[in-house]
């Protein structure tokens, strides 16, 4: 998978919940995967997590590092179908 690729499922950390919002609306995409400046994956992002946040009284300025699961789930590119089946039910 290429960059340019990656890009349209990534967001910068240090983006706002706004700034989230607007790139879930535009493209369609109900999550995003939260990186820093090299790409690294720093958490995931659902359009979930934005409303909780919103819902808890959240500023929808603040940096989505603070908002986002900084623990997703991940597995290696050679992953098992059922493996993966499994923890997601």
């Amino acid at each position: 998978m290429t960059e340019i690729t990656i890009k349209k499922y990534t967001i910068d950390r240090d983006k706002s919940a706004q700034d989230a919002m607007k790139t879930m609306d535009l493209s369609d995409r109900k999550s995003l995967f939260v990186v820093d400046n090299e790409l690294f994956l720093v958490g995931s992002l659902t359009d979930g997590d934005i409303r909780r946040w919103i819902l808890s009284g959240g500023n929808l300025n603040e940096p989505i590092k603070n908002i986002c699961n900084n623990k997703p789930i991940i597995f290696p590119e050679d992953y098992n179908p059922d493996k993966v089946k499994s923890v997601m039910l």
